[in-house]
């Protein structure tokens, strides 16, 4: 497994093959046709670039050390892919060396966090529904208007 890094180089995550795990070996992530989805929404996080996770407007999240991190624009793929099988998570692999700083220019960088670039997929909560049934409900604020006594 090959280990991935923030822009701050802290250790975020592994990706094995197309598979984007987690520090406590989570699937949270696929790649697919140059593209990043999150596993559980199958939304999409934003393309991949050779190494690079990047957010919805290409700008490098996290990244593996073996290559140069680099931005790229990629519009919006059509639809979203089948995704994969759950994966079996593998064996835990030996806490990874910070690397060192890549040369990637710093307005490559995307201010989103490693968090916050996976909660892009996730949408907010709906606001909540009134009741219905509750509507007609009595009132106990206070003494009824003079016209009801």
């Amino acid at each position: 497994m090959t280990p991935l890094f923030d822009p701050l180089q802290n250790h975020v995550g592994w990706l094995e093959g197309p598979i984007v795990f987690g520090n406590q070996i989570e699937w949270l992530a696929f790649i697919h046709d140059g593209h990043v989805y999150h596993a559980a929404t199958h939304q999409w996080l934003g393309p991949w670039n050779d190494g690079a996770l990047l957010d919805r407007r290409g700008l490098v999240v996290g990244w593996t050390p073996d290559r140069t991190p680099r931005a790229r624009s990629a519009p919006r793929p059509l639809g979203q892919p089948m995704a994969p099988p759950r994966p079996f998570p593998p064996k835990r692999p030996i806490m990874p060396r910070r690397p060192l700083s890549p040369q990637t220019p710093a307005f490559e960088w995307s201010p989103l966090g490693w968090s916050a670039w996976l909660a892009v997929a996730n949408p907010p909560p709906p606001p909540p529904v009134a009741d219905p049934d509750n509507s007609a409900a009595v009132d106990d604020s206070g003494p009824p208007p003079a016209n009801e006594r």
